[in-house]
């Protein structure tokens, strides 16, 4: 199988095995955020296109130097090679009610990155953004930041996004000031208070910079009394990896005019 990512890297890949999940019962590989990047590494066979990475061809890729979108989007086209329909629970907004739903993983939407994106990636240079006045030095995230990202989100488990987005910045000089914010805590307390807007506006960079899989799904609820439609975000969680082998109800618990989808970037070699 040949994975393709937004940036141009692409590799060969096998699916995943049984065997995979016994090696994940690592305790360390969960609480250092190190599933995707390791499940990643399980399936890979031999580096393919490099793309913007310094990769050798006929070798395995390293992780850590990939970024998020490429290794999220990756993932998902092996789980999908290895099982194409993802069945999980979830929620309606509304009603609360809990229901089965199932999704073909080859219908996501792939976009690609940026030229300042590939740019970025190539020489770990940060892209330099102007946002409502305040200057902003933004970076790439790539698997090697999982085991930071992880113990600030763990630390501070009500603001996930909020980390994930500040983990980007590698600075910003606020409007009016003459010195930067360096450290992750200074830029956090920056970011919660700043508008909606704002944080809209660095979201949009952030995206078109790095490309990747629209984790997005959308569904309407199934009780009578409801119907609401509903949307969710996919979770690349244990369940996703199948590490989670308990039993629910029978079951097992927009960017770009070059949009292309998880089934069309698989490929059989």
């Amino acid at each position: 199988m040949l994975i393709n990512c937004p940036t141009g890297f692409s590799f060969k890949a096998r699916p995943w095995n049984l065997g995979d999940r016994c090696e994940m019962l690592d305790d360390t590989i969960l609480s250092q955020g190190l599933l995707q990047q390791t499940m990643a590494d399980f399936a890979c066979l031999e580096v393919v296109n490099p793309g913007p990475y310094q990769f050798t061809v006929g070798e395995k890729a390293d992780w850590s130097k990939v970024s998020y979108a490429d290794l999220t989007t990756a993932n998902i086209q092996i789980r999908a090679y290895t099982k194409p329909t993802y069945d999980f629970d979830t929620r309606c907004e509304r009603c609360k009610k809990i229901m089965p739903l199932s999704l073909d993983l080859r219908e996501f939407v792939v976009y690609p990155p940026s030229t300042e994106g590939l740019e970025c990636l190539a020489t770990g240079t940060p892209v330099e953004k102007l946002v409502q006045n305040h200057k902003l030095k933004i970076k790439i995230l790539r698997g090697g930041d999982s085991p930071l990202l992880a113990k600030h989100q763990k630390a501070d488990p009500k603001r996930l996004a909020v980390i994930y987005n500040c983990m980007h910045i590698a600075s910003i000089l606020p409007a009016g000031e003459t010195k930067e914010l360096t450290t992750f805590s200074a830029i956090k307390d920056f970011w919660i208070k700043q508008s909606w807007e704002f944080g809209d506006e660095v979201d949009d960079i952030i995206e078109g910079l790095t490309g990747g899989a629209d984790t997005e799904y959308e569904f309407r609820c199934k009780e009578i009394s409801c119907g609401a439609d509903n949307t969710g975000v996919l979770p690349l969680d244990l369940l996703f990896f199948g590490l989670d082998q308990r039993k629910k109800k029978g079951r097992q618990p927009n960017r770009s005019s070059e949009l292309l989808s998880i089934g069309s970037l698989m490929s059989k070699t």
